[in-house]
């Protein structure tokens, strides 16, 4: 198998990835999201890692918009507890810089100003484009993962160094066909609703009317017209059970536009 995430090796996405995959297939890494994407669709790729959401710094726009172009499905999601190390060939008295992604230094805030290092931070695009400086760097370090430890020789001089020990992020693995029922699923969900008071309220109702729950849902700008929208939402159920198929159908009536981005089975428990 070949398995696309978003890169470089390294990230968090990569971390996902084999957690998900192990050892045994061929890792990808894509410069950017709608990469991601665009591997899966060609079949350049047998299966794609993105992350869609944070559970402190929310969704993750550039996932959620490249659904609105797309025909790959959603066939599993992942819980990744993202805990942020202190990555350096020096212990932490000698350390004169530290480079990570803006992100990261707004999740290690409260620790960066206890040591005083909040000063010396460095802003790059990846955490492991951090740790790649870090090697190459007297007295620079890198905030990542111990995967990027590995991989740019970096030992990990302090661990969970994060604000928030429940600071997770649900990714989704992309496929080109939908996953089957498991008795606990899950349905993405991409629909816009014509111009009128009341359209949102209308959707929602179908799906409550058939007792089904949403569990997430969030709006972005459609990008064909000013201050029209898309609504990206998750649905408990499989699209193939009775009740959500019942809702999706009528949901659809009313919609200038809805796409059934993928079911699959729910997860509950991040590793």
């Amino acid at each position: 198998l070949r398995i696309a995430f978003l890169g470089p090796r390294g990230s968090f996405s990569h971390l996902a990835a084999s957690g998900k995959f192990g050892a045994s297939v061929t890792y990808e890494p894509v410069a950017d999201i709608a990469g991601v994407f665009a591997e899966v669709e060609r079949e350049h790729a047998d299966f794609g890692v993105v992350p869609v959401e944070n559970s402190t710094g929310g969704g993750i726009v550039e996932t959620l918009d490249a659904f609105t172009d797309t025909h790959v499905k959603i066939c599993a999601e992942l819980l990744r507890r993202i805990h942020h190390n202190l990555l350096a060939r020096v212990p932490l008295e000698r350390v004169t810089r530290i480079y990570s992604k803006p992100e990261v230094f707004d999740q290690c805030r409260q620790w960066l100003l206890a040591t005083g290092l909040h000063d010396r931070t460095v802003p790059v695009a990846s955490t492991s484009r951090a740790a790649e400086l870090a090697a190459s760097e007297e007295g620079a370090a890198a905030i990542g993962s111990t995967l990027a430890g590995e991989l740019y020789g970096l030992p990990v001089q302090l661990e969970h160094i994060e604000d928030n020990p429940n600071n997770i992020t649900r990714f989704f693995v992309l496929g080109r066909t939908a996953a089957r029922p498991t008795g606990d699923d899950k349905t993405a969900l991409l629909f816009a609703v014509p111009h009128r008071a009341g359209a949102l309220v209308d959707v929602l109702d179908v799906f409550r009317s058939e007792g089904i729950n949403l569990t997430m849902i969030t709006s972005r700008p459609s990008r064909r017209r000013n201050w029209e929208y898309y609504f990206f939402t998750i649905a408990e159920g499989h699209a193939s059970d009775a009740p959500l198929a019942r809702a999706i159908d009528g949901a659809a009536a009313l919609c200038a536009h809805l796409a059934v981005l993928g079911s699959f089975p729910s997860v509950t428990e991040a590793y």
